[in-house]
């Protein structure tokens, strides 16, 4: 999977800024963060501050789903996380 293909994958990642406690959800193998949104809103409204990232390689079309070679999850979050 190349990066430009990674590009062109529309970012549906969730941030909902709350407290000094940070959440980090992830999503399924084959979703998107959009899936988690009610269970984000909750724990906002309970006062975390709140992060859905999407992986890698997720969120295109079933044809092209996956992460690119050698990235995993972790690795995909990684950067979000610290940002």
């Amino acid at each position: 999977m190349s990066a430009k293909y990674l590009d062109e994958i529309p970012d549906y990642s969730i941030l909902l800024p709350g407290g000094r406690v940070g959440v980090l959800l992830i999503h399924g193998l084959g979703g998107t963060p959009v899936e988690l949104r009610f269970v984000a809103q909750n724990l906002a409204r309970a006062g975390y501050t709140v992060l859905c990232c999407q992986l890698a390689g997720h969120g295109g079309t079933p044809e092209n789903c996956g992460a690119p070679p050698g990235a995993s999850g972790m690795r995909a979050s990684r950067p979000r996380m610290i940002a």
